[in-house]
């Protein structure tokens, strides 16, 4: 585990990124996982300014998803495409092709997370990165503590029914999903998250109690706070 350091400035994330991304030359597309939440959003402000990135070959996932209808401010994906999107399709670093929203049909058996598997599946059955908020309870995506869907092995996306906050029904990347990645950065920003960041630093808690903790499962990963 590498520590990042942020109480200065989102910089050494940013760089952090950009060291993971330059590791997969060869590959054909990168596939990147990404939350919704403000604690994501000085990480993704800076990103968007280097156009010394590979973003042509990247691809962008959502690691949850809020099932809200299209165009809801309640949605992750309106604050990804305000933050960080938007502004690459119009610097044409990234075509819209490579931004794969969640399409939430709430009248399918599914939900609609068959055609999202697939099209993650249709790269490869895991994040190359996976950029992870831990929130104040240490959940990360959709997956709360003592809640059913931390203790999901569905090996893609699951649905989440009576989230403990609202909306009640989401979608998440799942555990297995998220341990499988090559890459994973963990963001603890702000004084609301000191108490999950205990918790996830000690190892008597289990991972029911603080899912944030799934992240010790990725090969390389990174723990980012501006917490002193």
């Amino acid at each position: 585990m590498e520590r990042l350091d942020l109480r200065t400035g989102v910089a050494p994330a940013v760089e952090w990124i950009a060291g993971v991304l330059g590791l997969y030359r060869d590959e054909p597309h990168l596939v990147v996982g990404l939350p919704g939440g403000r604690s994501v959003v000085p990480v993704l402000e800076a990103l968007r300014e280097r156009d010394d990135l590979p973003w042509d070959r990247c691809v962008f996932f959502l690691v949850d998803e809020r099932c809200v209808p299209p165009g809801s401010p309640e949605r992750n994906d309106a604050l990804l495409e305000r933050v960080f999107f938007r502004p690459l399709v119009e610097k044409r670093w990234i075509t819209r092709d490579q931004v794969h929203p969640y399409e939430y049909r709430g009248e399918a058996e599914d939900w609609g997370l068959e055609a999202y598997e697939r099209a993650l599946r249709g790269y490869r059955e895991a994040f190359h990165l996976v950029v992870l908020g831990a929130g104040e309870d240490g959940h990360v995506a959709s997956l709360f503590p003592r809640h059913p869907s931390i203790w999901d092995d569905s090996p893609f996306y699951i649905r989440v029914e009576e989230a403990p906050k609202p909306p009640p029904r989401r979608i998440s990347a799942s555990k297995t999903l998220l341990e499988s990645s090559e890459a994973c950065l963990l963001l603890f920003m702000g004084e609301g998250k000191r108490e999950a960041y205990r918790r996830f630093l000690d190892p008597e808690l289990p991972l029911a109690d603080c899912p944030a903790k799934l992240a010790f499962e990725v090969d390389r990963l990174a723990v980012a706070t501006d917490l002193g």
